[in-house]
């Protein structure tokens, strides 16, 4: 069934699948034998969304809104006549709808509240609420221009959120005095979230070709970066050593997928379900007290969470053959109990020289390169796995526990299982803290009146 029912009160939520043309008298809690009658919903909100975006926001948006609501969720992909008539039927009281404009249009005609996942619109009534996609661009150069790199690309496609991405990636080089080679692959949409095309675009095959190497591209989100790595792969040209890949989304089904695994600019999924939430309670209160300032819609935009960093970018771009030939060992054996005189041995240059290079060009000794990839697996593992910390231990090169934590304490100011903790503890934020969202507000526009 596409259609659900679903109630939030203070005891937990309900999920009842239900026909938009059936309305249940009661909905009972999952925590409770007794039923809640309906009339102690006072407000309807209908969350038309796609599966995919239902999964990253819907959760946090049940930690924020008010627990009169009854919610019923829609798939976004059903035909835009079927959704509007639905609707019609169960005649909510505000609506939170993906991006889709020929669905806004016709529910803009039905006069009620509507908050936009990841759009652009903000007037009466209509309010958007999503990523700042040029500030994920920046982040995506920046993070590219860390690793000494001089020669940029940017991968696009057919999607209303690359231009954006691709403008702030482009911008933050300008500033810096670089230029990016550009690529927008027509064959390329993102309703179908994972699907790639079989056989690569010709053009977009000769620009990688002809992309001045090393370089570090930025595909406008997860499945293209992958999409380019796998290209990479069949073209036999190395990744990240020739091409450093960075996507966004932090899908990390997809970027796992990837091979290497693809780095990405995390978004705030979370906090971007919490104020949908808070946004759209907003203006249906707005509504039912008459509050015409009230009723003018906001653009939201929200800021990304950083860099994930994976194989796709893990690297220095570095002219000196000696250093990376060190760093390409180190990496390739940091898993190991390696010393400083196990790189030495694969080099024709002394431990000496070998420690002055380093300084020179990183500003740090081989023997703290060596910990440093150790330790940045290590927070891999401790935040994506459940594996005994004797066991990170062991798999990121340490042949006891105790000299593991210790060493882990002094690089990053906190145990490895204080770490994990505060890892899950993020992750569960929203649900733990709601109402309250974090001190660092997001970007709002207010609509013109």
């Amino acid at each position: 069934m596409g259609y659900y029912i679903i109630s939030i009160n203070q005891i937990g939520l309900c999920l009842l699948p239900e026909f938009a043309t059936t309305t249940p008298r009661f909905c009972a809690s999952p925590r409770t034998t007794s039923p809640t009658p309906m009339a102690l919903y006072q407000k309807k909100i209908a969350i038309v969304l796609d599966p995919l975006s239902a999964r990253r926001l819907v959760e946090s948006m049940f930690a924020y809104l008010k627990p009169d609501r009854l919610v019923w969720l829609i798939d976004a992909h059903r035909p835009v006549p079927e959704i509007i008539e639905q609707l019609k039927v169960w005649r909510p009281d505000g609506i939170v709808v993906r991006v889709k404009p020929d669905l806004h249009r016709a529910l803009m005609e039905m006069g009620k509240p509507i908050v936009i996942s990841g759009g652009n619109r903000a007037e009466h009534l209509v309010s958007s609420v999503g990523s700042d996609n040029e500030k994920v661009g920046a982040e995506a150069a920046r993070h590219l221009m860390s690793l000494g790199l001089r020669s940029f690309g940017f991968l696009g496609m057919n999607a209303p959120f690359a231009p954006q991405r691709q403008r702030g990636f482009i911008e933050t080089l300008h500033q810096a005095g670089f230029e990016a080679v550009e690529f927008n692959d027509p064959s390329v949409g993102w309703h179908h979230y994972m699907e790639m095309p079989h056989t690569p675009h010709a053009g977009l095959a000769r620009w990688l070709a002809d992309l001045p190497k090393p370089a570090g591209v930025f595909a406008a989100h997860d499945p293209l970066g992958w999409h380019l790595a796998h290209m990479c792969l069949h073209s036999r040209i190395s990744v990240p050593e020739e091409i450093a890949i960075v996507g966004a989304n932090n899908d990390e089904l997809v970027c796992k997928l990837s091979r290497p695994p693809l780095s990405s600019i995390a978004l705030p999924w979370q906090r971007t379900g919490a104020e949908t939430a808070l946004e759209i309670d907003r203006l249906v209160d707005a509504m039912e007290a008459g509050d015409t300032e009230g009723m003018q819609g906001r653009l939201i935009r929200l800021p990304p969470e950083g860099v994930v960093i994976r194989q796709s970018t893990d690297m220095l771009a570095i002219e000196n053959p000696i250093l990376r030939r060190a760093i390409a060992y180190i990496k390739a054996h940091a898993s190991e109990p390696i010393t400083v005189s196990d790189v030495v041995n694969q080099l024709p240059v002394s431990r000496r020289k070998l420690e002055i290079d380093f300084i020179r060009h990183l500003n740090r000794t081989p023997k703290e390169e060596i910990m440093r990839v150790r330790i940045e697996r290590a927070k891999i593992m401790l935040a994506e796995t459940d594996l005994p910390i004797s066991m990170v231990a062991e798999r990121c090169g340490f042949n006891y526990a105790d000299r593991f934590a210790a060493c882990f304490r002094q690089a990053v100011g906190m145990s490895p299982l204080a770490f994990r903790k505060s890892m899950r503890a993020r992750d569960a934020e929203p649900a733990r803290h709601a109402p309250q969202l974090s001190p660092h507000p997001p970007e709002t526009i207010p609509s013109q009146k």
